[in-house]
């Protein structure tokens, strides 16, 4: 409410917003660092701590870079959702908040890690907000929710100042990302955040504006995209609902014009083997 104020003041002096997000209201998945509110990730011994640590002098008061880049271009970071401690949970849960039930059956689950985003946007708590993701901590709550999520290339948006679970661990590399109710909401983070020139100030992220020309060019009419479908991974069979879904994909990409091919991956037995060796050391 003190933020909203001052951007009510600030367009009183000035007759002009702040920025393009001015009094947007932003959820942020709890690994995001925010002036005046708490971090904890999940973890009860993080309560009234600095990732754990104290006497930091940062308790409260240190902010990520995507915050204070959403900040500057007006938005008003109003609320922190619920995440699984760990982070590496494809559903919700924690010992602060409890379980996350999926909004629309409490019978379901809200997925996760971003599972507080995915529910509180889906009942439509916030307009847009923005998680992270690995194996998809983003796209399992936006599917799981009706939403729209993006989980980015690494090195694409600002992660400097993110709390995590794996300092350290570098082979398998989390992002951040937006979740929405529209691939415009999308659209409309990744050009603001950009906009902010975030490689100024992240050294890991790549200096790569935004290009309409580009994505313009995969919009237009006369573009023909080619979609890869994975029907099965050679191990487990989707369940029947989830292969009506998949079909139904399928026919809406070919009438629109589009090509879908059958995608052929390598052993996902190997891939997990290699995710599981590389996400518990540090080769």
């Amino acid at each position: 409410m003190a933020d909203a104020q001052l951007l009510d003041e600030y367009f009183d002096r000035h007759n002009k917003p702040i920025g393009p997000l001015h009094g947007l209201p932003i959820s942020l998945k709890d690994q995001f660092h925010v002036a005046g509110m708490e971090t904890t990730m999940g973890y009860v011994g993080w309560i009234g701590t600095f990732e754990g640590k104290v006497g930091t002098h940062k308790e409260k008061a240190f902010e990520s870079e995507l915050v204070r880049e959403l900040k500057k271009m007006g938005a008003i970071v109003y609320c922190k959702t619920s995440v699984p401690h760990t982070l590496l949970a494809g559903e919700t849960m924690n010992n602060i908040i409890g379980y996350t039930f999926n909004p629309k059956n409490r019978m379901l689950s809200a997925g996760g890690s971003s599972g507080g985003e995915g529910a509180l946007i889906a009942l439509r708590g916030s307009p847009l907000g923005v998680g992270t993701d690995i194996g998809g901590s983003i796209r399992i709550p936006a599917a799981f929710n009706g939403l729209f999520g993006l989980k980015a290339s690494n090195g694409r948006f600002p992660y400097q100042g993110v709390a995590n679970s794996m300092d350290g661990q570098n082979s398998l590399v989390s992002v951040l990302g937006p979740m929405a109710h529209s691939v415009a909401d999308l659209e409309l983070f990744v050009k603001i955040v950009l906009a902010t020139e975030p490689w100024l100030y992240d050294p890991l992220v790549c200096n790569i504006p935004w290009r309409g020309e580009a994505a313009d060019q995969v919009i237009a009419p006369d573009s023909t995209l080619t979609f890869g479908i994975l029907r099965s991974d050679g191990i487990v069979v989707t369940q029947p609902p989830v292969s009506r879904a998949i079909e139904l994909v399928v026919a809406v990409i070919e009438k629109l014009g589009h090509q879908v091919v059958d995608w052929k991956p390598p052993s996902h037995k190997r891939g997990v083997e290699l995710v599981v060796r590389f996400g518990n050391s540090n080769e």
